[in-house]
């Protein structure tokens, strides 16, 4: 059967089209570095994608989490070595204070300098992240200690409430410390206690103080050292995370991404072929009187 000249046109106009198709979606391949397009361009390759995106959006919400959690440990952390701090400082006021041969001025410097230490640490006690209390246990919208600068004792207003963050699915940890530990009892009473001492002049009780602030001191540093651990588990979990991000980032990449000189190189295949049915089609077009009598 003799193929008409009507007929070899429409079949070069349908290659063609085909081929100007597949130049336009390469070029915006190239332009979005995307391999899959629609989700009809690979349904399988899309089924991944999504169960990689899923996988990586919960990675990443448990690194958002992380975050939060080990900014709340930190300033905990770093508020309790403020107590170590002025503990250590008032230790030191406290063995000149213990001295016999101190004037009385100079014993009522050091006296001011407690009296300072201790509206400090109530100070600290009453310290905040992100706007929320940080010793107030649940109450994080409530100031925890109110203190008598006169009677030197404080009053606690926060309740036992243990907070607790999620690092990553089924691994639960604390991140706060409510005001009723021991650590604040025992900078409070041991800072009083050489306030006292000192209005007194009792030199006994100035050392027996110390000794009440040696023991808030340990008590601070083992709580430090509490949180210290639960940083470094999280800081463990964070690393182990970050690791698992990079991986899932560089599967989907697998997936969706594309190989950038192969769909150059085969644009530029595909641009030759088309300038080469063009130039069949201008073959195959109908010839006018014009032409013949060219």
């Amino acid at each position: 059967m003799r193929i008409s000249q009507r007929q070899q046109l429409d079949t070069v106009l349908k290659y063609l089209h085909k081929n100007q198709a597949s130049v336009d979606k390469l070029r915006t391949q190239i332009g979005t570095q995307r391999r899959i397009l629609r989700p009809d361009d690979e349904p399988q390759g899309t089924q991944q994608a999504i169960n990689l995106r899923s996988s990586l959006n919960a990675v990443q919400c448990s690194l958002r989490n992380l975050d939060v959690s080990e900014g709340w440990m930190d300033a905990t952390a770093s508020s309790i070595g403020d107590l170590t701090s002025l503990l250590t400082k008032a230790r030191l006021e406290g063995q000149r204070g213990a001295s016999e041969t101190l004037s009385y001025e100079i014993r009522q410097t050091i006296t001011a300098e407690i009296d300072e230490y201790f509206q400090q640490a109530v100070n600290v006690g009453n310290s905040q992240h992100l706007g929320r209390q940080i010793f107030a246990g649940y109450r994080v919208d409530q100031q925890p200690f109110v203190a008598d600068l006169v009677t030197h004792t404080v009053t606690y207003q926060g309740d036992a409430g243990q907070i607790q963050h999620e690092l990553e699915p089924g691994v639960r940890t604390t991140v706060n410390v409510v005001g009723s530990n021991p650590v604040f009892d025992a900078t409070f009473d041991a800072l009083r206690s050489l306030h006292d001492a000192l209005v007194a002049g009792d030199t006994a009780a100035i050392r027996n103080s110390i000794d009440l602030i040696d023991d808030g001191i340990d008590l601070c540093l083992q709580e430090q050292s509490n949180m210290g651990a639960r940083l470094k588990a999280a800081s463990t979990i964070r690393t182990r995370m970050e690791n698992f991000e990079v991986d899932l980032k560089g599967l989907l990449s697998n997936v969706e991404d594309i190989d950038l000189p192969e769909a150059v190189l085969n644009l530029n295949t595909y641009e030759q072929s088309y300038e080469a049915m063009l130039n069949a089609a201008a073959r195959v077009m109908p010839q006018t009187l014009f032409d013949y009598l060219r």
